[in-house]
């Protein structure tokens, strides 16, 4: 099956073992769908009752970390995540709780398209 959603071409079906996807005239992902969900990076949800300090600590690491209220997001890998929650916890940060989400389809979808990161 062929689709095409706006510039973007995908290749898939059932007879298919690996998954193509071309955006703008750029392979932008050849292989498998369940390779695909394996490498998506997720995020780190953290809460803190010390917002402020813990986002100036983690963004110089993690640049793209944001804040909303007293939840702290880090795009990070799974495997990195006590690592940082124990970072903070050295730093006399307190963590009030901690969540990993792991991207799905459609978020990895739009960041292998995105016209900006080509």
């Amino acid at each position: 099956m062929v689709f095409w959603v706006f510039w973007t071409l995908i290749v898939t079906g059932p007879s298919f073992g690996e998954q193509v996807i071309i955006s703008n005239g750029e392979l932008r992902y050849q292989g498998t769908l369940s390779d695909l969900v394996e490498k998506g990076q997720g995020r780190l949800e953290l809460r803190t009752s010390r917002p402020d300090e813990a986002l100036k600590i983690l963004r110089e690491r993690f640049p793209d970390a944001d804040r909303q209220d007293n939840t702290l997001f880090v795009p990070v890998a799974e495997e990195e995540s006590a690592g940082l929650v124990a970072e903070l916890s050295k730093e006399g940060i307190p963590i009030n709780g901690m969540n990993y989400r792991r991207d799905d389809l459609e978020s990895l979808f739009m960041r292998l398209t995105d016209e900006e990161e080509s």
